[in-house]
């Protein structure tokens, strides 16, 4: 699993399974923050694209 507490500190472990901590900030009379995970599971992605999709999911 790799999981990630900012775009810079990345912790790797043996797992096909993604974890990236997220937060939404939504503007409005209220200013929320509203955490979220984004996660993926990469068995099924050819290893080559692993750094690119890595890449694609911490930018969402």
């Amino acid at each position: 699993m790799i999981t990630s507490e900012s775009d810079k500190n990345l912790t790797v472990e043996s797992s096909p399974i993604v974890e990236i901590p997220k937060t939404m900030n939504l503007a409005g009379m209220v200013n929320l923050q509203i955490p979220y995970k984004v996660v993926c599971d990469f068995s099924k992605i050819p290893e080559k694209y692993h750094s690119l999709v890595l890449q694609v999911l911490t930018k969402i």
